[in-house]
């Protein structure tokens, strides 16, 4: 191929992590659209029954690479999501085997896969005693689609009722297919039937944040003890639903240095290659999008000789050494 050929074909492919974060979440559907299991275990308790030689232990230490990210709405990096999902809980959650399950809903129903009814636990509260109730969940949603946050358009992928018109600023944010019917019931209403929502409500994106925005308060199983430019640390969450089933009382984010890999549990981006290093890998899924307004694309010959040239091996082992094709 010549230059400007390769050139073009840059051009006219367009690379989209569609689903983002989520993209990185094992996605099995529930059995039933009205879910009610028992007390599932924290991004940290699971990490409990991988270190199950040190039962008695109190502290998980995790290392971080990147820099730590205390805001939903900008997180890039999965360590970076790690940290917000022991501070934070959304509608659904995902248990060990990736099977969906209930967070902070404890149960969901519709009959069309388009009107969707969430039930909120009883007596849900914010770290600092506060009720979190189903309006917290509606006003998050409605700020981040008036943000900046490139996770905005995930409110659009939902499905979510006027969505497209509220991120172009075409209809008000009020409008938004989301409506807090009581402390305890939101309704989702979605512009074409979505099976899937609930495995798309474990988002980072839409997990409710507090009404102020500086405040360090959380849901989730832990909540800011301290933090500086050289560490984090976490306490557990007395407010948090399942307070009892947490494995740990603290957990302590930590630079990583090479050199002293065995004071770390956990270490999810690696710099380099360790003998001693047990992998967990995630599913992830990159799609490959077409430009279809490229005039050179209105072929569909044209668009299966691009296709035929995409090879999930190569990009695996030029991006992503690590990871299984």
């Amino acid at each position: 191929m010549d230059n400007a050929f390769l050139t073009w074909l840059k051009s006219a492919v367009i690379l989209g992590v569609v689903l983002g974060l989520s993209g990185c979440d094992k996605l099995n559907s529930p059995k039933s659209t009205n879910t009610v299991s028992e007390e599932q275990p924290t991004q940290s308790q699971s990490i409990e029954q991988e270190n199950t030689s040190k039962p008695s232990r109190t502290l998980l230490t995790r290392a971080f690479t990147h820099s730590p990210s205390f805001e939903p709405w900008f997180v890039r990096y999965p360590e970076q999501e790690n940290l917000l999902r022991d501070l934070y809980e959304g509608l659904t959650a995902y248990d060990q085997e990736g099977r969906i399950v209930p967070g902070i809903a404890e149960s969901w129903q519709t009959k069309d896969n388009k009107t969707w009814l969430f039930t909120l636990r009883e007596g849900l509260r914010w770290s600092n005693g506060e009720p979190l109730v189903a309006q917290d969940v509606m006003l998050s949603w409605q700020a981040l689609s008036q943000s900046n946050s490139p996770l905005r358009s995930y409110l659009a992928y939902l499905n979510l009722k006027n969505a497209k018109g509220v991120l172009e600023k075409n209809k008000p944010f009020k409008s938004l297919g989301i409506y807090a019917e009581n402390d305890r019931t939101l309704r989702i209403e979605l512009d074409k039937p979505t099976p899937y929502l609930p495995e798309m409500l474990a988002h980072i994106s839409l997990v409710p944040q507090y009404s102020d925005p500086d405040s360090p308060v959380t849901n989730g199983a832990y909540m800011i003890e301290s933090e500086s430019v050289r560490s984090i640390h976490l306490a557990k969450n007395p407010y948090y639903w399942q307070k009892n089933n947490v494995a740990f009382e603290r957990v302590a984010y930590l630079p990583f240095v090479a050199p002293k890999l065995a004071e770390f549990d956990v270490v999810v981006d690696v710099p380099e290659v360790h003998s001693d290093l047990q992998h967990f890998p995630k599913l992830c899924e990159y799609f490959y999008e077409f430009n279809l307004n490229d005039p050179k694309l209105a072929k569909a010959d044209v668009r299966k000789a691009i296709a035929s040239l995409v090879s999930v091996t190569n990009i695996v082992n030029n991006e992503i050494p690590a990871a299984i094709p």
